[in-house]
């Protein structure tokens, strides 16, 4: 046993050594600037002054620059004329990191045109209107770039319904929208979109939508990102221009639903409480739910320029007094300091301003902002009135990770230990599997509910319900209450079959009621969702972790999955238990004190906290919509009755907390104890993420734009704002909520493999050699599910949430229904359930394929599905011999 301590702590100290290898990042400048070559002359030119208003992009790996406008030789206020050009350039990687431009006479655009739209797409760049110098263009054309060949080639798309210039566009999910615009002489308020999944059909043509709320524009900046509901359409500025009228330069905001399809005002544009414009600046969306501007023009000169205009076009004036104004006016562009410098990050989801930085130079305005390998490309552009620059900007983002530190560090490996040292004790009292799989009886009823309640919290409670409340608002707070609402059923229904039969595997039931075949499914289908349900509890933790510490994914992963593999094996469900309730005590304590700590940062304390939640509608519960594809209150209210008679009635890792138990009123207690703490949990947790919420809009400078999950979102703020040796202890928690989770798997994945396939086929094996297979069984279960989350962190998951809740759906529901139709129907036989288990999983097929109904609904559509087919279907056959436990 000693040799066992020593080695086990031998491979934690190597682990631990391996985290702390990895770079810690307390740096929060998150870009750094570079530049690629110079934009060339083109062919026949003899200098390149820059280009305004270019269609810039990406195809085929190469960096596209295509047509736009500029003054060569003399500037605007020198009577120099603005040339308009359909010269191609071609920026290519000729070797790591060294770039050439590759610039022919036969690289042209259809015509000479500029201020258009640019939209990448994986096909190359849809390059959308503008104009020639002359009139607007209604042209749409796909430009692509084979590097191979050599050759440009254009696809004609669907015109627009209008001529358009000066407008600005995104592309969200396959469709294009196109905001605004100049059509002749005055700006509008044209929204159209296009959808290219129907490209090739008769219908595949630009859709004309209401537009926004607000007054027309012209060189505003529309970028698509989520909201933290949805992914949605945000238009921000611009300038309104009307012949015979002043212009107007606007500084406010709209979001746009394609679900809803309608708009929504947002508030004006600012950092802090200073409003602010962006006309003709650039944006891209970052992380999970920022858009970063650079620059545009912040009016300031712009306004002093327009009212020189006004005043020298007074008659009232002499000659002398209007000569002295365009002076003047001269004076002002030829010492332009440049457009604004500033880059700025919006929360959308708490709607506030920061800045994060400054460009080095005036940034460039009627330009493109584009992506290639990471980085940010703004592809030349003007950075003063009638002055472009030849610069291609490369903005390079860095990983933004706040120090956790060998202190932090150090708390997270004594807990860790601690757990692993817990399961070398408890193996120490195994001497059969009843021991293994029941704890021999021994496990107080307390104890088995507190490790329920431990197991259904997990990570996805403790950092997914946070991430998800900080992004929307209290509408799944009734899916937790559905717990108690099931609690009277499980207890009236469930628990006395588990009791009387004195079962092991809660699919031994099923064979007793139905027939072999029964059963394996049933288990089947659990060890499925067990593989799944590692991997998902494995990721989240980790993926979170590593965005804010730098550790590596992986590592996370692997601590995990090794130390939980290694307590589980040894220790059994006792072990299992007992870490249950050192971890629940942990995570809810540590949850406890960083709300506590929100709350007192905040200048008002709690009233500030409802005060601000309240009034952006943070605690929306009651959806009564009828809405069966959002969230509402008779989704989740459906949705987790569903999943909650699954999960407490037929899940085999809470059963086996029920029979640990030594009779049926210690199970019962063992239920209700779970379904108490539910109440006060769930108010922390959805308490937590709204506390989140107000304290990051309070002080929105201290969430960098990178994020890229939402989970990440509790973590950051343990990481950045909690105190050294808090933060570890949380971190710890985190560590907790998953780890508690995974030993449940695994232990009650190798029971129902032991139970349900090994013992059942293999009868004459004796107790020692069952115990051997259960810890062989946890060990590759274990591994599975730590290979499947080691898979996971290379898939693109924007809410382990909406994963866990769409696995939990599709792989038990139908596995809830056949107990169901067991318990609740006697003329319900073998043949009749195997049938409805099948149709279940048909059902739930047809449900994600052929409809948009909410995933929380999953779980009841095939517990329906199932319990309905079986039934019927038992009237085809005749009754089966198997009655003894209806």
């Amino acid at each position: 046993m000693i040799g066992h301590i020593f080695f086990i702590l031998l491979i934690c100290t190597s682990i631990v050594k391996g985290i702390l290898a990895q770079p810690s990042n307390a740096d929060r400048q998150i870009f750094e600037i570079g530049y690629f070559p110079e934009l060339p002359h083109a062919a026949g030119q003899e200098e390149q002054y820059g280009l305004a208003g270019a269609f810039s992009g990406m195809s085929d790996g190469a960096i596209i620059v295509a047509g736009g406008a500029n003054f060569p030789g003399l500037k605007p206020w020198e009577n120099g004329q603005k040339v308009w050009w359909d010269d191609i350039y071609i920026l290519r990687e000729k070797a790591p990191d060294e770039y050439e431009w590759l610039v022919r006479a036969d690289f042209k655009l259809p015509e000479t045109l500029a201020y258009g739209v640019s939209i990448q797409t994986d096909e190359g760049i849809v390059c959308i209107g503008g104009d020639n110098g002359v009139s607007k263009s209604k042209e749409v054309f796909l430009l692509k770039w084979d590097n191979a060949k050599e050759e440009i080639s254009f696809e004609d798309l669907p015109s627009l319904p209008r001529p358009l210039g000066f407008m600005s566009g995104d592309r969200l999910g396959d469709v294009i929208y196109v905001t605004g615009g100049l059509e002749k002489d005055a700006s509008t308020r044209n929204f159209f979109a296009l959808d290219l999944t129907k490209k090739g059909s008769s219908d595949f043509e630009w859709e004309e939508l209401p537009p926004w709320p607000g007054p027309a524009r012209m060189l505003g900046v529309t970028v698509a990102q989520s909201d933290g509901k949805e992914n949605v359409l945000f238009l921000f500025g611009g300038r309104d221009v009307q012949p015979g009228k002043k212009m107007s330069i606007l500084s406010d905001a709209y979001a746009y639903s394609p679900s809803a399809k309608e708009w929504k005002a947002l508030e004006e544009m600012g950092t802090g409480h200073k409003t602010t414009t962006l006309m003709a600046g650039t944006a891209v969306a970052k992380g999970s739910h920022h858009i970063v501007f650079f620059g545009g023009s912040d009016a300031r000169i712009l306004r002093k320029l327009l009212a020189l205009k006004e005043a020298y076009r007074d008659t009232a004036k002499s000659e002398e007094e209007i000569q002295a104004l365009k002076d003047q006016e001269i004076d002002v562009l030829e010492n332009h300091p440049g457009f604004s410098r500033n880059v700025l990050s919006y929360n959308t989801i708490t709607g506030t301003w920061t800045k994060i930085g400054e460009l080095p130079k005036g940034s460039p305005v009627t330009t493109n902002a584009f992506t290639h390998r990471g980085c940010t490309v703004i592809a030349s552009g003007e950075i003063s009135p009638g002055i472009r620059t030849k610069e291609m900007l490369q903005i390079k983002w860095k990983k933004v990770n706040a120090s956790f530190g060998t202190t932090n560090y150090i708390i997270v490996f004594i807990y860790l230990i601690a757990m692993v040292l817990i399961g070398v004790f408890f193996s120490m009292r195994q001497k059969s599997t009843t021991d293994y799989f029941k704890g021999g009886g021994r496990v107080p009823w307390w104890a088995a509910g507190l490790s329920i309640f431990g197991t259904m919290l997990s990570a996805i409670t403790f950092m997914a319900i946070p991430a998800k409340t900080y992004a929307t608002d209290w509408a799944y707070f009734m899916l937790n209450m559905t717990i108690i609402l099931v609690a009277p059923l499980i207890s009236w229904l469930f628990i006395p079959f588990y009791n009387k039969l004195n079962i092991t595997s809660a699919y031994e039931y099923l064979e007793l009621r139905f027939n072999v075949l029964t059963r394996l499914l049933g288990s089947a289908s659990f060890l499925i969702f067990q593989l799944g349900r590692i991997g998902i509890v494995l990721f989240l933790p980790s993926i979170a972790i590593s965005i804010v510490t730098g550790v590596d994914v992986r590592v996370c992963i692997l601590v995990m999955g090794i130390l939980s593999v290694i307590y589980t094996v040894i220790g059994g469900i006792e072990a299992v238990i007992w870490t249950d309730v050192v971890q629940v005590i942990v995570l809810l304590g540590g949850a406890l004190l960083s709300f506590f700590l929100i709350v007192s940062s905040l200048e008002e304390g709690f009233g500030a906290l409802m005060t601000v939640a309240a009034q952006d509608n943070k605690f929306e519960i009651f959806n009564f919509s009828f809405d069966f594809t959002q969230p509402t209150f008779w989704v989740v209210v459906i949705g987790g009755v569903g999943t909650n008679i699954i999960t407490q009635g037929t899940d085999q890792s809470i059963v086996q907390r029920y029979i640990t138990n030594p009779d049926l009123k210690n199970s019962r207690k063992t239920l209700y104890t779970n379904a108490v703490l539910v109440f006060p949990a769930s108010i922390l947790f959805f308490g937590m993420g709204t506390a989140l919420y107000v304290f990051f809009k309070a002080n929105p400078g201290d969430l960098p734009p990178l994020l890229t999950n939402n989970d990440a979102i509790f973590p950051w703020y343990i990481v950045s704002q909690l105190p050294i040796g808090v933060a570890g202890l949380m971190i710890a928690a985190i560590f907790s909520a998953a780890m508690s989770s995974l030993s449940s798997s695994m232990n009650s994945g190798a029971t129902a493999f032991c139970k349900d396939f090994y013992q059942r086929f293999n009868p004459g094996r004796n107790d020692a050699q069952l115990l051997v297979a259960a810890k062989w069984m946890t060990l590759v279960i274990g591994i599975a599910g730590t290979l499947f989350g080691l898979w996971m962190a290379s898939s693109d998951v924007k809410s382990l949430w909406d994963e866990f809740q769409k696995v939990l759906g599709l792989f038990t529901g139908g596995l809830g229904g056949v107990f169901l139709l067991g318990m609740l129907f006697n003329r319900a036989n073998g043949k009749g359930a195997v049938i409805g288990i099948t149709g279940s999983g048909i059902v739930q097929w047809a449900v994600v394929r052929y409809t948009d109904l909410n995933l929380l609904l999953f779980t009841m559509t095939g517990l329906v599905a199932c319990v309905a087919i079986g039934y019927m279907a038992s009237f085809l056959f005749s009754e089966d011999e198997k009655n003894e436990s209806r």
